[in-house]
């Protein structure tokens, strides 16, 4: 019995503390968790020790003691596991999401470069849809229009990962439906592609203003 409380006191402590820091979202509860461990595991030992200074240990009591640190330790394992997964799995969450506004990025440059060689070659026009990239003859073409991957984000409602492209004058500001937003007036703006979204990415920057 002393020994089951040595066990929960050296366990569970650690236990109740990286608890305590996951929830203050503080990166330092990895530690925590690797001290629970230490201590359950120090725990072990002293339970150990007692138990050999006894003589004439109870066998009905050594069983029963037995069975609950190897429950205690599986639960805490469990425990730990879920603090260890709290942590881990926003984190790649949250790698992906810049992954994908990454990809994002990237294609929206591709496209703006191959709509500048299609303007070179044409003696100063853009093209009237940006389908017309994917056959253009002399210029950086695509088989298809590159998708653009909007994430749901704390800044972001989200859109579905989509190549649409819709057309329109930029002054009037973009429509919010995901995909690109290619402006085919006659002012200032012709000829200029962006991402059709007005939420920011996780950067805090409007996806329409990059």
């Amino acid at each position: 019995m002393a020994g089951l409380l040595i066990l929960l006191i050296f366990y569970g402590v650690p236990v109740v503390a990286a608890g305590y820091i996951a929830r203050q979202k503080k990166r330092s509860v990895i530690l925590w968790a690797l001290a629970a461990v230490f201590f359950s595991y120090l725990a072990l030992i002293v339970v150990a020790l007692l138990s050999s200074k006894d003589p004439k240990p109870a066998t009905g009591n050594s069983t029963v003691s037995i069975v609950a640190v190897v429950l205690a330790v599986i639960f805490g394992g469990l425990i730990i596991l879920g603090i260890l997964s709290a942590i881990a799995i926003p984190q790649f969450i949250k790698a992906k999401v810049k992954a994908d506004e990454d990809i994002t990025k990237s294609n929206l440059q591709d496209i703006r470069l191959a709509l500048d060689a299609y303007y070179g070659s044409t003696s100063g026009h853009y093209p009237k849809t940006l389908e017309e990239l994917t056959s253009a003859k002399g210029v950086q073409n695509f088989q298809q229009i590159p998708e653009a991957i909007l994430p749901r984000t704390d800044n972001n409602v989200g859109h579905p990962r989509t190549s649409s492209v819709t057309t329109g004058n930029l002054s009037d500001g973009v429509t919010d439906t995901g995909g690109w937003f290619y402006d085919t007036s006659r002012g200032n703006t012709a000829g200029r592609v962006v991402v059709n979204c007005s939420h920011q990415d996780v950067r805090s920057k409007p996806w329409d203003k990059y």
